[in-house]
This record gives C-alpha cells, structure tokens and sequence, in this order.
C-alpha cells in the first residue's frame, strides 16, 4: 500500500494501519519518501471488505464511527451567550470528546480549537462528565491529520 503520511518514518519500521475501529492490519514499512510511505502487509488485506465497510452506518450493532485519535488540549465551547473552556480528550473527522458536564443532548454549540476555525457541533452523547459532540461539517483528513501532529508536537 502506498499512503501519505504527515510525520517521518524509517524503512523497515513495523506499522499498524487501522481502517476502522475494528479492522486494522499490521505491516511495515518499506519505503519512504516526500510524505509518502510504502507498507507490505504481513498478510492479505481484504480490501472489498473494508471499502464496503466505509458505507455502513452500523458495523453489527455499532455505529460505525470514524476513527478516533487520543488528544489532550483545552477548546472553548460557545453555548448561547456563555463561554466555557473544557478539555478535548480525542478527535476525529466528524467529532471530539470533551470533558464537561454542561451539555444535554441534542443542543446545538460551537468549538474554537487552538489553530483551527471555529466548527459548530451538535451533542451526541452525554455520559459520567464527558460529551460526544458531532461535527455539522466533518474535518477534512489532511487538515485534522496536520492538526494533531502539530498538537503533538507542541505536547512533546
């Protein structure tokens, strides 16, 4: 496989490459050059299965969600005519989790991240202080992949 990658890596360096939450497959790499990386795969990758997968909206009983990248930065929630700073546990394409205790679901707010345009959201989920908000417009991937490296950059 060949992919575009936002960090450097080494030949010959082992690589687990997750297609979904649940589908993954373990490789390594054996080129890499200009953002791009060659992998070869221990075994074979069914790749019918996990295209057909993308188009589900359930895997089993499971929402069928995008994968999610751990992330430990602080974001401000605009709700109405109040501000509120929380903290962003993980991220991905159509959404983060955010520690607060504040939302009901189904309210409707807005999210500045560091570095990023504001993005209106709509709350998922609330449960034990925590909250799923869900992007109305997801991320694009390149721009929340150059968006957690940089966070991850700065954390190090």
């Amino acid at each position: 496989m060949m992919g575009q990658v936002y960090a450097q890596f080494a030949s010959e360096q082992a690589i687990t490459v997750h297609f979904n939450p649940d589908t993954f497959a373990t490789g390594r790499i054996v080129w890499s050059r200009d953002q791009r990386i060659g992998v070869e795969f221990d075994s074979e990758v069914d790749v019918d299965a996990i295209l057909s997968a993308f188009g589900k909206q359930y895997e089993g009983k499971k929402l069928n969600r995008a994968p999610r990248l751990q992330i430990d930065c602080s974001g401000e929630l605009l709700i109405l005519d109040k501000s509120v700073t929380v903290n962003v546990q993980d991220i991905s394409q159509r959404g983060v989790k955010v520690a607060t205790s504040i939302l009901s679901p189904g309210e409707e707010v807005t999210i500045r991240l560091p570095d990023m345009k504001q993005k209106k959201a709509i709350v998922r989920w609330v449960q034990e202080g925590t909250c799923g908000l869900n992007f109305l417009v997801p991320l694009g991937f390149e721009e929340l992949a150059r968006w957690v490296i940089e966070r991850q950059s700065l954390a190090a």
